[in-house]
């Protein structure tokens, strides 16, 4: 029973690789609408880019805090988190808006 939720998760994973290939493969509508679509990743990036020079700013500060309260090892652990979590966030974003 315990290959039950490894099985599961490999069978998400692959739904969702059919699913992306399916989007990816489909038409992108109408000229408006792909002058829509970019208008919308420009101000999308603007912020997203805004908005992780700030949290670049809170991920430092609060691993200099959890230092000396929590030790260093959990420091890294939070600093290399958030470090991953932006990594995984541009792969997502440069896979789903590469052409």
């Amino acid at each position: 029973m315990e290959f039950i939720t490894p099985l599961a998760g490999i069978l998400a994973l692959l739904f969702a690789l059919f699913m992306a290939k399916k989007v990816k493969s489909s038409d992108q509508g109408t000229k408006r609408m792909i002058e829509l679509s970019q208008a919308i990743n420009e101000g999308a990036m603007a912020f997203l880019g805004r908005e992780y020079s700030m949290l670049t700013g809170f991920v430092v500060v609060v691993g200099i805090i959890i230092v000396p309260t929590l030790g260093w090892q959990t420091a890294l652990s939070f600093v290399l988190g958030a470090i991953f979590f932006w990594f995984s966030w541009f792969h997502r974003y440069a896979d789903c808006y590469s052409g």
